[in-house]
């Protein structure tokens, strides 16, 4: 026993994890790496996710880790700007009994229509690269950050955050609009931390998960959308370029190309926005930037839970969400196969991304005056053009200079704006065993095993519409993510749920965790050493939390990360 604390000690160190419930695009122009020599190029790229309604049928573009356990480790990073605004949802409307008219399907604005990659307008133009001339005037270069792994990601690299802050918020109240405060969910600096690690810039991870799939993992639950910033290339100094020199320029630089970006401006300008989560990540030739924009218009009293088949979902609006009636509520399912690993080939051939395919909407129980005649409708919706990742072969090479990586970025972008025919979804309308609408609080109670066994295991996003300002508007996405399914016939899919973030890993648990400290001290004090203190890293959390929900126990990791990584 003792000799086991003591390896657990020393392997550790002072990490220490215990895993709670676990469940579990469109790009712009290539960044460029600051000048001196040719300055080093970038691309700016724009993803939405759903912050307005869409029909039953649309479907919104959004940007997790790969499925059964989803993990939200940093893949390899790598330069490039994306933005993701929020998806354009078309609200599908209900079907109401005979007694009472149906619901005429209501188009929510939103950044670009339904089902068509984000932004609608041109691509920024990247900077043109020049090479380093022959006698560079010496400029010292800066130096890449070391990353202490024992502050959040939400609070890496605070200076420069906020002065990215207060340049966003100089634009909104230039444009009248009211500021925006600064988010504490990790997602947007993980994907910028993966970026630079792994030289790619999209809004896809090579993990295979989305901008709204890393959100709900990292315990975002609001409405939101993504702005990217880098290229899917890593410069060298073999490449000649000159070396960053001062941050904040960078800082400015993605700012201005993002403002000049039609798609990614309406991200920034988008009223309803409340919080921006801010990502930085660069080294001295390479520079990524991620903005995931929220709003802050529900608050759960659990984050919508999957048990047995039965969809569980409660809470109350703020913020001015007003509820009239209980039809003023609408739930939509979308739905996604499950994450697979990507490669920088496949993903530095992407433009934009989608919401995932709506499959479901939620309805009320039937009443005395309410009778259901259909349990399914169809709707003709835009197609996407969106290009596909996992349509691209593995072995598609990767970008071999900052030149064919802008290559490979135009030739996506040029792909996503080609005329693509309409497509039929087929929804399917459940009936809630329980829907209560009282004041601004909600609860809903839905079995959607059908639904589970009819598209199989994936990530099913589930997304609130509720009225703001006298507009229906997307208040709420969160994905669950489905690994195991059922026998046909049965209700019983496995889901890892994805928890509300209960402040930084470290601190989760803390009393079971000082509980195991104590433990470990007593071993090494009868071994005559020093006690240990308990660490900030958060390694340990989030790996006991992806075993959880993958149902695995290694030193390795489902994305191929060891402990050191």
């Amino acid at each position: 026993m003792r000799e086991v604390f003591l390896r657990i000690a020393s392997a550790t160190l002072v990490g220490l994890a215990f895993a709670a419930v676990l469940l579990g695009c469109d790009q712009g122009t290539p960044p460029a790496p600051s000048p001196p020599a040719p300055a080093a190029p970038s691309v700016a790229i724009v993803q939405e996710t759903p912050s307005a309604p869409q029909t039953a049928a649309t479907q919104a573009t959004v940007v997790p880790t790969p499925v059964p356990a989803p993990m939200f480790t940093p893949v390899q990073p790598a330069p490039t700007a994306s933005v993701t605004p929020e998806p354009v949802v078309t609200q599908v409307a209900m079907e109401t009994p005979t007694v009472r008219p149906t619901l005429s399907p209501t188009t929510v604005s939103a950044p670009s229509p339904p089902n068509t990659p984000v932004p609608s307008g041109e691509p920024t133009p990247a900077p043109t690269s020049t090479p380093i001339p022959s006698t560079p005037t010496p400029v010292p270069p800066t130096p890449t950050p070391t990353v202490d792994p024992s502050v959040p990601p939400h609070l890496r690299h605070m200076d420069q955050k906020r002065l990215m802050l207060e340049l966003i918020n100089v634009e909104r109240t230039g444009a009248g609009l009211q500021p925006v405060a600064m988010g504490d969910n990790a997602a947007a600096q993980l994907h910028a931390e993966a970026a630079l690690e792994g030289c790619f810039s999209s809004h896809w991870g090579l993990d295979g998960l989305k901008p709204f799939m890393r959100y709900s993992l990292a315990g975002g639950y609001q409405s939101s959308g993504e702005n990217v910033h880098g290229s899917d290339y890593c410069i060298t100094e073999a490449d000649n370029y000159r070396a960053i020199s001062d941050i904040e320029d960078e800082v400015r630089e993605a700012m201005v190309g993002w403002m000049n970006s039609p798609g990614h401006r309406r991200n920034i300008l988008r009223p309803k926005h409340r919080r921006v989560n801010i990502g930085l990540a660069w080294d001295r030739y390479n520079f990524k930037a991620v903005q995931q924009f929220e709003g802050n218009y529900v608050e759960y009293e659990g984050v919508p839970t999957l048990e047995n088949g039965i969809l569980t979902i409660s809470g109350k609006m703020k913020n001015g969400v007003q509820f009239q009636d209980e039809r003023d509520l609408l739930v939509r399912i979308n739905h996604d196969p499950s994450p697979r690993q990507l490669t920088l080939g496949q993903v530095s051939r992407t433009y934009c991304s989608r919401n995932g395919l709506h499959v479901a909407n939620l309805r009320p129980p039937e009443t005395g005056d309410r009778i259901y005649f259909r349990d399914e409708i169809t709707r003709r919706v835009d197609g996407s053009a969106c290009p596909d990742p996992y349509e691209v072969s593995a072995d598609a090479p990767a970008a071999r200079s900052h030149d064919e990586a802008h290559a490979l970025w135009q030739e996506a972008y040029d792909a996503s704006q080609r005329p693509v025919q309409d497509e039929t979804l087929v929804l399917a309308m459940l009936t809630a065993s329980e829907w209560r609408i009282d004041g601004n609080t909600f609860s809903v109670n839905a079995d959607i095993g059908g639904l589970l066994n009819t598209r199989g295991s994936g990530v099913y996003t589930i997304v609130l519409w509720a009225p703001l300002n006298g507009e229906d508007t997307v208040v709420s996405t969160y994905s669950l993510f489905v690994d195991d399914l059922p026998e046909p016939g049965g209700h019983a899919a496995v889901v890892s749920e994805i928890p509300v973030s209960d402040g930084p890993p470290a601190e989760r648990h803390i009393e079971v965790k000082r509980r195991m400290l104590g433990v470990i001290n007593e071993e090494r004090d009868a071994a005559g050493l020093i006690p240990l203190g308990l660490g900030e890293n958060a390694a340990a959390q989030l790996q006991a939390e992806a075993s959880l929900a993958g149902c695995f126990s290694s030193h390795w990791d489902l994305n191929g990360l060891k402990p050191y990584m």
